[in-house]
């Protein structure tokens, strides 16, 4: 191989190493965007769940909960809320985002699920990770409080 053929493939190859990592920067780059933002959309709808849950619960309102669960369902994409469950201050579920399927709105007893545990234990907003039908969750919950009286716990994922 002459020394012209050489230089050339030296030059493709490393014309073709800073494309690549370009390329692969871009996507690492745009992969961590995307989750940021996929994770303020859960927090903003957490927030709105929350608000909407103290009202609910203060006024014994289970439609208002049932139609505040459907249209978060509904607007949300599916890829941004997996699901969503109100729980009082006793860890009963008052209202699950699969109302549909059965009835959850009578005050069930809390599945010994560790994570909806641990959420209606905590004080503060937390966030966990979690894995489900082998896919990764992020799992976000907060207290819902009105005149800093605790009411329950709201919890997506």
């Amino acid at each position: 191989m002459r020394l012209r053929g050489k230089l050339s493939l030296i030059l493709c190859l490393l014309s073709l190493a800073t494309v690549g990592s370009t390329v692969l920067v871009l996507y690492l780059s745009e992969k961590r965007h995307l989750v940021k933002q996929l994770e303020e959309q859960q927090w903003s709808s957490l927030n709105k769940f929350g608000r909407v849950a103290a009202e609910s619960i203060i006024d014994d309102n289970e439609i208002l909960r049932m139609a505040y669960i459907k249209t978060l369902m509904e607007s949300s994409g599916p890829q941004v809320i997996t699901y969503a469950v109100l729980l009082d201050k006793d860890r009963r579920i008052l209202m699950h985002s699969d109302f549909h399927y059965g009835d959850y709105s009578s005050k069930r007893t809390l599945p010994r699920e560790t994570l909806l545990t641990l959420a209606a234990q905590t004080e503060t907003p937390l966030k966990q990770r979690a894995v489900s039908q082998g896919r990764s969750l992020s799992v976000f919950s907060i207290p819902v409080k009105a005149d800093k009286n605790r009411f329950g716990t709201v919890v997506i994922a």
